[in-house]
């Protein structure tokens, strides 16, 4: 509860923390009250008063003597006691169940979802996985080293809003291969240098081609798509690469913006885009030339 106090009194979080609590407590409550009911504890104080005698006295009696002329139940009777752990028990058997069918809801509709995955793609297709679920809706989101074609995304679609009754939104994004991502992932690990800003305009501008060129031919996959050419046009509007590459099948949207991202970070241009077109492979591709045009 302190914290989602300290998150912003998030009403969530502190109820779901105070209704463990309670359940706890209650819980504790009534072991504790079938135990000491077991074993003969019905009452918890019990106050022994003695009658005055004739002559005015009033000895202390010792409750080893007999039984004491009168006692009164200070703890109350039993059926009270009963009655207070069933209210205790009755307070928290509505939030309780509700709180353990959304579990239940959510445990469902996620196994339901890892079933329908293993329809639309093999587990080793699978290179990475975010499944959201929402109150209403569930939001998938795929990366894959295999196409999936529309008719089949809409048909584990159409499945899941059956068994889940949410409206699901689902994307899968194809990449070339594992093994292009993984060499993205590591060029990317790697440090970056910056642009020297000395010298004069064409220095600068012979500069930037090497410096793009580089960094081109240093991150880009050209094993699973060689680079055919590209074009470096600089202008009033910023600095575009265009690339085309051939390639059976399109690297994607993730490795395209990774590639983006890599190059933006290497030149120091956070307004760098980058433009790509994939070509047929044909005999002879492979050949990086340069065909840079200032505007």
């Amino acid at each position: 509860m302190g914290f989602g106090l300290g998150s912003g009194i998030d009403l969530e979080i502190m109820g779901g923390a105070g209704l463990l609590f309670l359940t706890n407590l209650v819980a504790i409550v009534a072991s504790a009250f079938l135990v000491f009911a077991l074993v003969g504890m019905r009452y918890t104080v019990v106050e022994t008063l003695t009658l005055e005698s004739p002559g005015g006295e009033h000895p202390v009696r010792n409750p080893l003597d007999g039984p004491p002329a009168r006692t009164r139940i200070v703890g109350g009777k039993l059926r009270w006691r009963v009655l207070m752990i069933l209210i205790l028990l009755a307070s928290i058997a509505v939030p309780l169940r509700r709180a353990l069918f959304v579990v239940a809801s959510e445990t469902s509709a996620r196994e339901a979802v890892q079933n329908e995955l293993k329809r639309l793609l093999p587990p080793d297709a699978i290179v990475s996985q975010q499944v959201s679920l929402g109150n209403h809706d569930i939001v998938i989101r795929l990366i894959s080293t295999a196409p999936v074609s529309e008719s089949k995304v809409a048909e584990v679609r159409r499945d899941l809003k059956l068994k889940t009754g949410r409206d699901v939104d689902i994307s899968v994004d194809a990449i070339a291969s594992r093994s292009e991502l993984s060499v993205l992932m590591e060029r990317l690990a790697r440090p970056t240098s910056a642009i020297s800003k000395e010298g004069t305009v064409g220095d600068a501008q012979e500069d930037l081609l090497k410096k793009v060129r580089a960094a081109i031919l240093e991150i880009w996959p050209s094993s699973d798509a060689p680079i055919q050419d590209f074009n470096l046009v600089v202008g009033a509007a910023g600095v575009q690469i265009d690339i085309r590459y051939n390639a059976a099948l399109d690297l994607g949207e993730v490795p395209i913006h990774m590639v983006l991202q890599n190059l933006r970070t290497r030149l120091g241009m956070p307004d760098l885009t980058l433009k790509t077109e994939r070509m047929q492979p044909a005999p002879g591709s492979g050949d990086v030339t340069w065909k840079p045009k200032v505007q």
